[in-house]
């Protein structure tokens, strides 16, 4: 069959959509996403989408040829509308929002665990004492997995020398659910779905206890399959081994297919295209599995529908919960949350979603103050009780690495990142300083300091390196778990995860990881390290951020435990009412707060971000920009903050200003932003355009 194309090409300058027209003849069948490699101007090899296509009788039509269709069939067809209001709603080009679902790149990850094994007897080359100690430490246990040893740099140099060598492992597939479940529904996990099946409307259900829940998840699912129709599962991160997981899959094996950041592009893709021909399916996977085609959709459970995971933060910036509201499906939508957002909690009010809320105990965070120490005489003996029978402690801190101030011994200077000017983290075990910015890095042993010269510095601070090497002086004979961005790979992690909620190790220590909402039935204390620094920030939500991470994290914690928040600051109001964790209270001052400083629900939201690799080129830009903005919007309830002062990304070694517009009316602004979409920038230029840069 001879076709004529329309194919989506990504415009280079920006977000914007280029359409060029090819031929094509091929057998299989061709629609709107299906992938294509063309030639355009004078390049041989460019990735598009069909845009349209049509059929035609002969090749007498002047056009090139399709170099080649890597589909056999339009994966996306059915979601053609979903796409269409993406595009509109975020203001980007529909390839853009395409390529986030169908990602050409089909490169391979590795997802087996990765181990250290030491090289006897070993070649003769000079190590330095990091490499030699850290040589002997793998000499002594036979064989160490990479994941817990922490030390990615001088690990890398042994293998280079010679001194260890890579050994590849099969994760063991474990089913962990009949240790944990009894596959039986409580009388309160009844009365919640009664009420789910009930409702006539979309669901918020806030509950805490995972267990429960994910029996509440079970039965609605299986209700769905018997009934020969679809469910899709949104969950914050999938580990296919977890004790969640193992549960479903004992219940529904035939019919799941898992979607997970682990997998690679290409197997993503050839699992989509399964999709196509089942007649009913229950779908696991990230946020974006929402936009897959998924026959016979009749449930949508988005868990920690509160979590920033469902909002992306590079652009496009689209917000999956909200494309799962868009949806076409038969059934109902369920947003599970520890603790609903306040513009969620808001629509509930208005009547737009049916709340449903889990009758449970409680619990609320006990505010110690901070000790000089790391650990207080106090908080170690609270840490000893629990693990002496035989339960487990979770301590949470935000700052990873060793110590997060390196200061000169001298002079007081602070090192700090050539490029993003923040201070650098010390890294004790690769003797590493690290901008946790950009990633800039450098050793610490030859820095000497930029203002005296001098070479001997103090620590200052801790991070969950120093706070894990605490923790094994204090409890020798314990197996003290670390999970942070340092250590571990995203499989890695969910696996780690899993190994402590089996009671592998007593202690885990870790930052925002830790709060991953999976079943821990052995925690029994869990430690808030700081929470002062939310004072100093100027986000409109990061309270609301902060009471979400809090509620998550009490989540792991047993009926009968404890949870403690430490602080220098028990006496302020904020951090009274994030630890006693009483939902209603937080949402009425929250609500308040935001009527006053004109913030969501009460209005809407728009990010507007110049970037620029000139300063003085982006100062005058950013003067025309919100003169133009300022006249566009004159007469509209519309508010403009900004622009804000000019600062520098070392991540990508650009100067960026921002402009916020709070708005109440969408059709106010729309205008204005097709014509920012659309404008021409000097080069070198960039606008992202982020609406609702938030998880509503």
């Amino acid at each position: 069959m001879l076709y004529l194309l329309k194919v989506l090409l990504r415009d280079g300058t920006s977000s914007n959509d280029k359409i060029a027209t090819y031929k094509l003849n091929t057998d299989y069948e061709v629609g709107f996403s299906s992938r294509v490699i063309v030639r355009y101007k004078m390049l041989s090899q460019v990735f598009g989408f069909v845009f349209e296509c049509q059929p035609i009788e002969n090749d007498l039509v002047e056009y090139p040829f399709v170099t080649n269709l890597m589909d056999e069939r339009p994966l996306l067809e059915s979601e053609k509308d979903l796409i269409f209001f993406a595009s509109s709603y975020y203001k980007v080009g529909i390839f853009e929002v395409l390529s986030t679902i169908l990602p050409f790149n089909g490169e391979v990850k590795e997802t087996r665990a990765i181990y250290f094994q030491a090289v006897v007897p070993p070649p003769l080359s000079y190590l330095s004492k990091l490499e030699y100690e850290l040589y002997r430490k793998v000499v002594g246990k036979g064989e160490v997995l990479a994941s817990s040893l922490g030390q990615k740099n001088t690990a890398a140099k042994l293998v280079k020398k010679g001194y260890l060598r890579k050994v590849y492992k099969e994760t063991e597939s474990r089913n962990l659910a009949p240790l944990f479940f009894d596959y039986s529904l409580d009388e309160e996990g009844k009365n919640i779905v009664e009420k789910i099946e009930n409702s006539s409307k979309d669901v918020v259900l806030k509950i805490s206890d995972n267990r429960r829940k994910f029996e509440v998840y079970r039965e609605l699912i299986a209700k769905r399959l018997k009934e020969k129709k679809s469910v899709v599962l949104i969950l914050k991160s999938v580990d296919r081994n977890s004790l969640h997981l193992s549960f479903l899959r004992e219940s529904f094996k035939e019919y799941m297919v898992i979607f997970d950041r682990v997998m690679s592009n290409h197997i993503k893709v050839t699992e989509q295209k399964k999709l196509l021909d089942k007649e009913a399916v229950l779908v696991i996977g990230t946020p974006e599995i929402i936009f897959y085609s998924i026959p016979n959709l009749d449930l949508i459970i988005c868990d920690s529908a509160e979590s920033m995971v469902y909002k992306m933060k590079a652009a496009p910036h689209i917000n999956f919960r909200k494309m799962a509201l868009e949806k076409e499906h038969t059934g109902k939508i369920i947003m599970s949350c520890y603790s609903p957002t306040i513009s969620l909690r808001a629509r509930v009010e208005r009547e737009y979603y049916d709340y449903i809320e889990n009758k449970e105990k409680q619990k609320s965070y006990k505010l110690f103050d901070k000790s000089d120490d790391i650990f207080s005489p106090q908080l170690i003996e609270k840490i000893n009780e629990v693990i002496s029978k035989g339960k487990q402690v979770v301590i949470y801190h935000s700052t990873r690495g060793y110590a997060p101030i390196y200061k000169c011994h001298i002079c007081s200077t602070i090192a700090r990142c050539p490029t993003c000017d923040v201070p650098l983290t010390y890294y004790k075990d690769d003797q590493k300083l690290v901008c946790l910015q950009c990633g800039y890095k450098r050793d610490s042993e030859d820095y000497t300091c930029e203002r005296c010269g001098g070479d001997r510095f103090d620590q200052y601070g801790f991070g969950t390196m120093k706070i894990a090497e605490k923790l094994e002086e204090i409890f020798p004979d314990k197996k003290i778990a670390r999970l942070d961005n340092d250590i571990a790979k995203i499989h890695e992690f969910e696996n780690e995860l899993t190994s402590f909620a089996l009671g592998y190790s007593q202690i885990l220590v870790g930052n925002q990881i830790v709060s991953a909402n999976l079943y821990m039935p052995k925690v029994d204390l869990i430690i808030i390290m700081d929470i002062d620094w939310i004072l100093n920030r100027r986000e409109f939500d990061i309270e609301e951020k902060t009471y979400n991470l809090l509620s998550s994290l009490l989540s792991q914690v047993n009926e009968n435990g404890e949870a403690i928040l430490l602080t220098n600051e028990k006496e302020n109001n904020v951090i009274n009412l994030l630890a006693k964790q009483d939902y209603d209270s937080y949402y009425n001052y929250a609500l308040n707060k935001r009527k006053l400083l004109k913030d969501p629900p009460y209005y809407y939201i728009v990010d507007l971000v110049l970037r620029g690799y000139k300063r003085a080129e982006l100062e005058s830009l950013s003067s025309r920009f919100i003169e133009l903005i300022r006249k566009e919007l004159e007469g509209k309830r519309c508010l403009i903050v900004g622009p804000s002062p000019i600062s520098y990304l070392g991540t990508n070694r650009r100067y960026s200003t921002s402009t916020q517009i709070k708005y109440k009316d969408r059709s106010e602004i729309d205008s204005l932003l097709e014509r920012l979409k659309v404008i021409k920038l000097p080069p070198e230029m960039e606008l992202d355009i982020n609406i609702d840069p938030y998880v509503d």
